[in-house]
């Protein structure tokens, strides 16, 4: 807009002018509350406040990332204490465990997602790892983990931005591994960039090895920053060979990441 005969930004509702880029002051990192205000690393500008950021299925609590379905101390919602011979299982506390969780001394744990019961009690996973369907896989800055509803070989192929195809007859280009490669069960695979990864567009592909898991449902998580951005399912209806992992690709997932 022109005021005074000088040209300047006219922001939208709920926006601020800083240094002529309107900017959200309620959830920009970069901006959070006032302009310049830049949140440490490892934090998010939430409501105008630097928290920390928690990955999927956790809730900040005080400045500490809690599973609300399984924290003793925080079961259901922050602060709420289970009385003792209790435990916290589905958010409400009680005598057993729901569904899908495991009794680990007194606390209920998802033995396939839980990084320090991983597949069993007790298990924890290494630094730089994460739990994935009850195995350690590798998490970094960005990864992508597929699972499959049926016994049997399937592959994780990954082309990345620099064109170079990552999967079990290639396990590292370009900065990416695959650290995880299930021949007999029912997944995980797992491909990621431990450091860093090349911001662009991923082609992510789901392939049948054998045509014993030609007609599983296929589930494939990415996960940047230790935060899930994408979930995606199909199913494979044939046994693909060596096709290559490009746009062509029958049931190929494209991210831009």
């Amino acid at each position: 807009m022109c005021t005074g005969s000088v040209c300047t930004v006219s922001c939208g509702s709920g926006q601020t002018n800083c240094s002529g880029v309107c900017r959200d002051l309620t959830s920009d990192e970069s901006n959070c509350a006032a302009c310049g205000r830049v949140c440490p690393s490892g934090q998010v500008c939430q409501s105008s406040a630097c928290v920390v950021a928690c990955g999927a299925g956790l809730t900040n609590c005080s400045g500490v990332c809690r599973n609300l379905g399984s924290d003793n101390t925080n079961c259901g919602v922050c602060g709420r204490v289970c009385s003792a011979g209790q435990v916290c299982s589905a958010g409400a506390c009680s005598v057993t465990c729901a569904a899908g969780q495991t009794n680990c001394s007194g606390v209920c744990r998802d033995l396939q997602t839980d990084n320090a019961n991983c597949g069993a009690c007790g298990r924890a996973c290494s630094a730089g790892q994460a739990c994935a369907a009850g195995t350690c896989v590798g998490q970094g800055a960005l990864r992508f983990t597929l699972t499959w509803s049926i016994t049997g070989d399937m592959d994780l192929h990954v082309t990345p931005p620099c064109g170079t195809e990552i999967y079990f007859g290639r396990p590292s280009a370009c900065g990416g591994t695959l650290d995880v490669d299930d021949t007999s069960q029912r997944g995980p695979e797992n491909i990621y960039w431990p450091t860093s990864f090349t911001p662009g567009r991923y082609y992510v592909c789901p392939e049948a090895y054998t045509s014993a898991v030609a007609n599983a449902t296929w589930t494939l998580v990415a996960i940047r920053g230790g935060v899930e951005v994408a979930r995606r399912t199909g199913v494979r209806g044939r046994t693909d060979g060596s096709v290559v992992c490009n746009a062509s690709f029958p049931g190929v997932v494209i991210l831009d990441l």
